[in-house]
């Protein structure tokens, strides 16, 4: 048995805070700011939720973010400074044992190392379809305990995003898996899946299936 005890915030952000729609790294930084210690030691996830895009393939406007922290966030100053319209706070505890079942939910970046077309070195590039993302995912699950087919996994069309200048791939990811070791469970759900977690990648929400 393991449990997990998270702040849950879900953020509405403010017409006004354009920038930061547009960059990712400045709103990671201003998610930082809302933790209580202001040291930015601690490991923070959070996931956008956007409007449908009017380009296909691409990403909507991000109206709002799911932010997940071990401390219990403060938001007062984004809130006066009307880079938010609202901001809801809950705790979450859950416990998990080994044999049970769960859904998993969340946004990641899979990647694969690839040599370059003109000098052949290693580069990390998207995996290009959605048996590879299945694969991908399933494999990472079992090295976290948590064991599923490739078909219990469920992948959405590639979103893509500008950040800093270059093209982020991400995928929405339902994966229906067994707990082998609750441990690995609370490392994926504190640790991330995949890179690009200052991005809003990698955060995944847990549900019980009974």
């Amino acid at each position: 048995m393991a449990a997990t005890e998270f702040w849950h915030s879900t953020l509405t952000l403010s017409a006004a805070w354009a920038v930061a729609r547009e960059d990712a790294s400045l709103l990671h930084r201003t998610l930082r700011e809302g933790l209580v210690s202001g040291s930015g030691e601690e490991r923070v996830l959070f996931r956008v939720e956007r409007a449908p895009s009017e380009r296909r393939g691409m990403a909507g406007q991000p109206h709002h973010l799911l932010v997940r922290s071990v401390d219990r966030p403060k938001w007062d100053a984004s809130l006066n400074a009307r880079k938010l319209t609202r901001a809801a706070v809950h705790r979450e505890k859950q416990t998990w044992h080994a044999g049970s079942r769960i859904r998993l939910e969340g946004a990641a970046r899979p990647l694969v190392a690839r040599n370059g077309p003109s000098d052949g070195r290693l580069r990390r590039a998207p995996l290009r379809t959605s048996e590879e993302s299945q694969e991908w995912m399933a494999e990472r699950l079992a090295l976290a305990g948590c064991p599923c087919r490739p078909d219990a996994v469920t992948v959405a069309s590639p979103i893509r995003t500008h950040q800093r200048g270059h093209l982020v791939v991400t995928r929405e990811f339902t994966v229906v898996a067994d707990i082998l070791q609750p441990n690995g469970l609370v490392t994926l759900l504190t640790a991330s899946i995949g890179s690009n977690r200052a991005w809003g990648a990698g955060m995944f929400t847990a549900h019980p299936i009974p």
